[in-house]
């Protein structure tokens, strides 16, 4: 395939490396600190709600479920090898596809995600999740890609997966110099701290695990919602998305006219990712400093901000809440089937 400029002696062998190579976490939520906790909170959640669903009681799906959400970040190595033999598509955890096959999704702009070998929505592995999900025969491998579809949805709750604005290996830019190396030399000029990763500090923020409970597992409509069996992945994940993208206009506590969404800027034209919002020395999401917006608003923020946490409150809330539909779902097409 064609790459341009990309096509390159030191373009194919960045492009080796990265296929060989363990990569460092591409951004999103990180897999043992806030995946994990997401899941094990729905499930626990899940079994309030319908005490008479068995599918996720035991220790063993739990684990299987969890075990397939952590691998999309850690890759087969989160599996034994004789679970790694029983599963049908396992390759879709390989770690090896995410250079070629990123994480974001933006349901208005799935045209403008492929550049060349890269695929820079999830969509290859969501449809290899689903086929692998379909394929096994065994309901904990079945437990396993559905784990996988979960971390993807979960990721939609993560604004720069959703606006999307690159975060990740700062390497990328070696494999495609024109499509892709503009989304990380901007950051890169801000200093030596994003030389070789773009960090998101929403993705460092810990779940409030109490607050969370307190409001999931006291809360009628939770359970309501949650066994509507009506919704396809599909449905799922557009409205997660969604939802993300609507949070993001809210206008910020105490700061007319300044909306979440000006730490992260909107994708131009037919590109695919937007930027943060680093001119006139704004803060990125997480930071101290005065946040201006694109109509000449500002607002102060302090690095602990009860608006930071009460906001990344609201994505994690919104996360368990599609993991909730995503195990309905499940239910419904491994038991009632």
């Amino acid at each position: 395939m064609v790459l341009t400029k990309a096509s390159t002696p030191l373009s194919y062998w960045v492009l080796f490396v990265l296929l060989v190579l363990p990569v460092p976490d591409a951004g999103a939520y990180l897999p043992d600190s806030s995946h994990n906790p997401l899941l094990d909170t729905a499930i626990k959640v899940y079994l309030q709600c319908f005490p008479s669903h068995t599918l996720y009681k035991g220790e063993k799906s739990k684990r299987k479920i969890i075990k397939g959400n952590v691998a999309m970040d850690k890759g087969l190595l989160s599996f034994s090898f004789f679970e790694w033999l029983s599963l049908v598509n396992a390759g879709v955890f390989s770690i090896t596809k995410r250079p070629l096959n990123w994480h974001f999704f933006n349901p208005y702009r799935k045209h403008l995600s492929l550049v060349a070998m890269v695929e820079q929505s999830h969509v290859n592995l969501w449809e290899g999740l689903k086929k692998g999900f379909k394929s096994n025969s065994k309901v904990h491998n079945k437990l396993i890609f559905l784990g996988g579809l979960i971390h993807l949805i979960e990721d939609l709750t993560v604004p720069a997966h959703v606006i999307p604005v690159y975060h990740g290996p700062t390497a990328v830019k070696f494999i495609g110099p024109i499509r892709l190396e503009p989304l990380v030399s901007y950051m890169q000029d801000l200093g030596d701290e994003y030389t070789i990763q773009i960090f998101d500090k929403i993705d460092f923020i810990p779940l409030d695990i109490n607050r969370l409970e307190t409001e999931l597992l006291n809360n009628d409509a939770v359970c309501t919602e949650a066994g509507r069996d009506s919704e396809t992945l599909e449905q799922i994940r557009l409205l997660t998305s969604l939802f993300t993208l609507n949070t993001l206009a809210n206008e910020i506590l105490g700061c007319p006219d300044v909306t979440w969404h000006d730490f992260w800027i909107k994708p131009k034209n037919n590109e695919y990712f937007g930027r943060y919002n680093v001119k006139q020395n704004n803060p990125l999401f997480g930071e101290n400093g005065l946040l201006h917006s694109e109509n000449g608003a500002t607002c102060r923020f302090s690095v602990n901000d009860v608006r930071y946490s009460d906001f990344v409150y609201i994505l994690h809330l919104k996360a368990i809440e599609a993991d909730l539909k995503v195990l309905t779902w499940g239910y419904k097409n491994i038991v009632k089937r």
